[in-house]
């Protein structure tokens, strides 16, 4: 009896001086210690048996550390809880859901619902402005690279695309009665063109069915093929995107190992340059991926640098266990910094906050010169809410000479419903007088011959 209370004592204090035990465990090893130690001992255990009792218990038993979580990029680790500024809308409403009908009765796909996007509710329903926006994804539903964040479907041999897809989805966004459509892609790194005379096509048969219709292209890399990317941009389109999705340092732990950062940038480039004057390039980054300050500003500049008209900043969501994990959720306030340091580079629009995405309502703000006006310089805006309600100093950046650039984006205040306030930034930089109509919904724009900018703005 002596010799099993002293056997307990001497447990105690072996699990006491190394805390990180099982308790599971310990019956077993109880029994081990019963069966293999005399009773009643003649002496308290050696420091040597200690020492084998405790490498006994560690081996056999979790330690602390699987049970303390960090977030780090690329690992298993337990996620970060979303934090207030994260919170999505549940799909819903009557656009909503004749969307996602004509989608199906067509056998479309959207990126949408594929990379499960947070706002897909939002877009679709039409938000505040009911104006619907959807991004179609063509070439089939399932990708030949398994970049660490996206949640498409992958395969090296997917399904061959359909010929009647370009027609198909024609036919469907011209019934929709959008103003802007974005079309997008799997990678097909199995086609001969990397998919981009289906992307040609596609483009080609909407103009012909809405001449009038704005169109995003967000194309993948296609490899860096000259020819690939020169048959998109010149195929009709307004904007040719292309992401790099992330910072240059982090291209190969958030990529696919295909894509790389100069291979996107020299895209890029390439499409500014095929492309007619007037198209504009756009690219977009995740944050919350592991990058740092100074990263993301390096990025920035090489992207401005390579002529990027339009850059849009969001917050990386993990789709699910088995996608990267997020580094971090980014503040609000650091992505305002970043909007704002956008602007000063020279970008012609930046849209930056937690919620954006590359297509997340990628009209917004828009605005098109119309033809068919009594005026040349009428402007008709597509929808004025989202992040343009922030009242922006970046009209300077808008307006070169004397011209007004057929694609301009527009900072417009909805803050009341049925007048549009104008920023008087606006004009303050160019010279321009402002005309509109508060119900009507458009705004002119004629260049001001005594060039006192906003001492001749008006309202119709």
């Amino acid at each position: 009896m002596h010799g099993r209370r002293h056997l307990a004592a001497s447990l105690a204090r072996a699990l006491t001086q190394a805390p990180s035990r099982s308790i599971s465990s310990t019956p077993s090893l109880l029994q081990t210690l019963d069966s293999s130690v005399p009773s009643p001992p003649s002496a308290p255990p050696s420091a040597g048996r200690l020492a084998e009792l405790r490498a006994r218990l560690q081996a056999d038993a979790p330690s602390l550390g699987d049970f303390t979580y960090s977030v780090e990029v690329g690992t298993r680790k337990r996620p970060l809880p979303k934090p207030k500024w994260m919170k999505e809308t549940v799909p819903g409403g009557a656009k909503y859901a004749a969307i996602k009908a004509k989608l199906r009765e067509l056998k479309l796909h959207t990126v949408c619902e594929e990379a499960r996007c947070p706002n897909l509710g939002e877009c679709w329903s039409g938000g505040e402005t009911g104006t619907a926006t959807a991004t179609i994804m063509i070439l089939g539903d399932t990708c030949t690279r398994g970049c660490r964040f996206c949640n498409v479907k992958t395969s090296r041999t997917p399904p061959p695309p359909d010929p009647d897809e370009p027609s198909n989805v024609a036919q469907a966004i011209a019934s929709w009665g959008l103003e802007y459509i974005v079309i997008t892609s799997v990678d097909r790194d199995d086609l001969p063109d990397q998919g981009s005379g289906h992307f040609a096509e596609t483009v080609q048969k909407l103009k012909a069915l809405k001449p009038e219709m704005l169109i995003e292209a967000l194309v993948p890399d296609f490899r860096g093929d000259p020819s690939c990317v020169e048959k998109v941009a010149t195929s009709g389109l307004h904007v040719f995107a292309h992401n790099i999705e992330t910072v240059e340092e982090l291209q190969r732990s958030v990529r696919d190992y295909r894509a790389n950062f100069k291979q996107s940038i020299d895209v890029l480039k390439m499409a500014k340059e095929y492309a007619p004057p007037g198209t504009l390039t756009k690219t977009s980054i995740m944050l919350g991926c592991g990058e740092t300050p100074d990263q993301v500003i390096s990025t920035m500049e090489k992207v401005r640098a390579a002529g990027v008209d339009v850059i849009t900043f969001g917050q990386y969501m993990r789709p699910s266990k088995r996608h990267m994990p997020v580094s971090e959720y980014v503040t609000p306030e650091a992505f305002e910094k970043y909007r704002a340091l956008g602007v000063e580079m020279g970008f012609r629009y930046v849209a930056s906050g937690p919620m954006v995405r590359s297509s997340y309502k990628a009209g917004l703000g828009t605005c098109r010169v119309s033809g068919g006006s009594n005026h040349p310089n009428l402007l008709s805006i597509i929808t004025g809410d989202g992040y343009l309600q922030q009242r922006t100093n970046a009209a300077d950046t808008l307006f070169a000479g004397s011209q007004l650039d057929w694609t301009i984006f527009c900072a417009v205040n909805m803050a009341r419903p049925r007048h549009w306030l104008i920023d008087e930034r606006l004009v303050e930089c160019g010279g321009w007088s402002i005309y509109g109509s508060s119900f009507v919904g458009s705004v002119g724009m004629v260049p001001c011959p005594s060039g006192k900018g906003a001492d001749h703005m008006q309202w119709c």
